[in-house]
């Protein structure tokens, strides 16, 4: 059986956290789990054997989860917030279709690009972005992220947008049978001036990334 590791960053839902855990704690595919913890004020101390706790003495925000990749002892990773929890039924669906064609990032939730802007609207199959909240890929993409990250200024909260565009494919997302909402109060989502934000990556990709403008226009 081909194993996933799992990353799971935590930053203001620690009630959310024992609940994610147990589910991936029950997946037998699931045989490496690193909770990071950005959230200086709070500290983790959970034990299982699949689980690896880090307690960061800062908020390093997202990138953080690609800076471990490298260290992951399985080729394929699965990124996952917070704020939701998946069945054993569901990652194994999700890792199903993966395993088809690792070329390509896979989630249950992704986006797609009308007229080269951000629109907040659930797009499933062939899709230009897979929403940071679950990913699943194979390690050898991720020189493609920081190819790409070195020039971007920002405050860096859409790497999902970068690490989708760094491919220069579409992505697929699957139709897991639903999305299993945790609690999440401090959900960038609800920010105002999101969109805004949003486009600003996707405006950074496409003057950076070579040919993505052909990528985002094909449907394959």
């Amino acid at each position: 059986m081909e194993k996933l590791s799992v990353v799971l960053l935590s930053w203001k839902r620690p009630k959310n956290i024992p609940i994610i855990l147990n589910k991936l704690y029950a997946v037998k595919r699931v045989d490496e789990i690193v909770l990071w913890n950005n959230n200086p004020e709070i500290t983790f101390s959970y034990k299982n054997p699949k689980l690896q706790v880090i307690n960061s003495p800062i908020n390093y925000g997202p990138i953080i989860r690609y800076c471990l990749t490298g260290i992951l002892k399985n080729n394929n990773i699965m990124f996952q917030d917070d704020d939701l929890y998946h069945t054993k039924e569901q990652i194994e669906k999700l890792f199903l279709a993966y395993v088809k064609d690792t070329s390509r990032i896979y989630g249950p939730l992704g986006r797609n690009l009308e007229n080269f802007k951000y629109i907040k609207k659930n797009s499933w199959g062939n899709v230009d972005i897979v929403i940071g909240r679950t990913t699943l890929f194979h390690k050898r993409h991720l020189y493609k992220f920081f190819k790409y990250l070195g020039s971007w200024n920002g405050v860096f909260e859409d790497d999902d947008i970068l690490f989708s565009f760094a491919l220069k494919r579409k992505h697929r997302v699957v139709d897991i049978g639903g999305i299993n909402e945790l609690p999440n109060i401090n959900a960038l989502s609800k920010r105002p001036g999101r969109i805004n934000e949003r486009q600003e990556m996707v405006d950074y990709c496409l003057k950076r990334i070579p040919g993505l403008r052909k990528v985002i226009v094909l449907n394959d």
